[in-house]
């Protein structure tokens, strides 16, 4: 496909060679609001609620519907 962070894949690129260290950093600070296994339970529903967000907010704008709109995570 050819695609690059320069050519249609900058979203996916995020903060190029400081994307690990950061996600790591978001990992360790999410954590601490989720001792609990249901805490656990409610931050898993949050983020799977947000990637079905934003996988229906992309449907909207891929009138091909090419990119999956509808999944549920």
């Amino acid at each position: 496909m050819g695609l690059t962070p320069q050519n249609g894949a900058s979203y996916f690129w995020g903060y190029g060679a400081r994307t690990g260290d950061l996600w790591k950093t978001f990992i360790s600070f999410l954590t601490q609001f989720a001792r609990e296994p249901e805490e656990r339970e409610e931050v898993i529903a949050s983020a799977k609620k947000t990637f079905t967000i934003i996988d229906r907010w992309l449907g909207l704008h891929d009138p091909a519907g090419r990119n999956g709109a509808g999944n549920e995570y």
